[in-house]
């Protein structure tokens, strides 16, 4: 994210790769991070974060949302 702004909810710019991962490294490393072993999670609605505080951020809001 860029100037503190919120980003803009579209799907498909949402899941672009960015400098620091691609949406598929993303989706792993949550999948891994978060002890999921089903190969058919998938998450929607997260951007692909663009350093370690955004994927930071996204894990923390993941966890609340998954009481973990």
């Amino acid at each position: 994210m860029k100037n503190n702004k919120l980003p803009e909810w579209n799907p498909a710019k949402m899941a672009e790769p960015t400098d620091f991962m691609t949406y598929e490294e993303f989706v792993q490393r949550l999948k891994k991070d978060l002890g999921i072993t089903d190969k058919n999670w998938w998450v929607y609605d997260f951007q692909t974060p663009h350093n370690e505080s955004e994927y930071q951020n996204e894990l923390e809001l993941l966890q609340k949302i998954m009481h973990k």
